[in-house]
This record gives structure tokens, sequence and C-alpha cells, in this order.
């Protein structure tokens, strides 16, 4: 069902405006630490912490403005999308965001779905892309279950999808990341699923309606 109409302009004022804020004194700090960095290149093990923070930063830069850009655009229609359009948008995404990636997908080539397209596909990326500097590699799978089409995520390694910053034991990190997906999802129409360990979100499951 999703919010009241009124509580959705409210809070897409108020939450696009907090995130357009934050974004201009975080590309400060961004700066910042880019300068630093440049004057330290000889000091290795600097650099290296250095690089760790500029790489978080720049995620945290990227999860911003896909909160920004999906808030500022909510409420509206769903963007009437292929599943196959819908699925490489969000594997493009997850490339940006420097996962190797592996797909499985199994529709019929003329299935379309409703679904806030790139925006949604954007923060179903960054969901799945942990902050560890190591290459972390996803399959994504897309399958038609009778009238939906369910994308669901696993990780191709051995290590554990740590994501603290999503972490909903973890009040100090973007634990409003799934619930935004989830309520954006919930206005297409779909429903989104989150499996938590304790290491944080294992995977995610987001099934929207195939349109008639």
């Amino acid at each position: 069902m999703g919010y009241p109409l009124e509580n959705q302009i409210s809070t897409a004022k108020i939450t696009g405006a907090f995130a357009h804020e934050l974004c201009n004194p975080l590309q400060g700090v961004r700066s910042l630490i880019e300068v630093i960095h440049r004057s330290s290149a000889h000091e290795t093990d600097l650099s290296r912490k250095l690089e760790r923070v500029e790489d978080g930063m720049n995620r945290l830069a990227g999860v911003l403005d896909a909160f920004r850009v999906t808030y500022e655009n909510l409420p509206r229609p769903a963007d009437h999308v292929s599943v196959d359009s819908f699925v490489s948008e969000i594997a493009e995404s997850i490339q940006r965001c420097g996962a190797t990636l592996s797909r499985d997908d199994d529709y019929p080539p003329d299935s379309y779905v409703y679904a806030f397209a790139p925006e949604l596909a954007t923060l179903i990326s960054h969901a799945l892309i942990d902050h560890s500097p190591a290459p972390v590699h996803i399959a994504l799978h897309s399958k038609q279950l009778e009238n939906t089409v369910a994308f669901f995520s696993e990780i191709a390694s051995a290590a554990p999808l740590i994501m603290p910053w999503i972490d909903a034991n973890n009040s100090d990190g973007l634990a409003g990341l799934p619930i935004l997906i989830d309520e954006i999802t919930r206005q297409c129409g779909g429903a989104a699923t989150f499996r938590y360990d304790d290491f944080g979100l294992r995977s995610i499951r987001i099934d929207l309606p195939i349109s008639l």
C-alpha cells in the first residue's frame, strides 16, 4: 500500500533536501582527502589508508545521490520497462561500483515490469556492494514466476557479504537503504525481501509484477 500520498510528498521534500545539502560538504571533504593523498604519495602505508577512505567516501556519495534523485522523483508513476533493460541497468550499476558480475536470466524476451528505473537499479547495486577494497563478485538471477519477475542475488565468493553500513543492528549506518528499496518496490506493486545474518545483509530479492 505504501504511505499516504501527502506523507510521501513531505518525506520526498525533506529527505531530498537533506541529501542534497549533505552532498556539498561531502564533496569538500573528498577534495581535501584527494589533496592530502597527492601530497603523501611517497608514504605507502598512509597512501593505502587514504585510498580506502577515499573509496568509502565515493561510495557514500553515490548512495546519497541515489537518495536525492529517488526522493526528488517520488511520488510518480513507475516506468514501464522491459525486464531485460532493467536487469541490464542493475548490471551496469554494479559494474560501475567495481564488482564483477555473472547473470542468469530466465524470462521471455517480451516481459515487462513497472519499476523506478534507473533509480531502483542504482539503489539495488549499492546494496549489493560491500566496502571492502577487494573485488566483489555478484551472481544476479532473474526469473519469471507466474505473474511476477523475481530478481535475486548471491555472493559468489567464500567471504560473507559484510555491509555494516546497512546492517539492521547498526544505528550509525545507512539503515534506511533497505527501507527505501522496499518503499519504491511497493510503489511499483512488488515486494522486497532482505536476509540478514551476523555479518549484516546477505541477500536481496525483488519481486515486480509483469505488466499486461
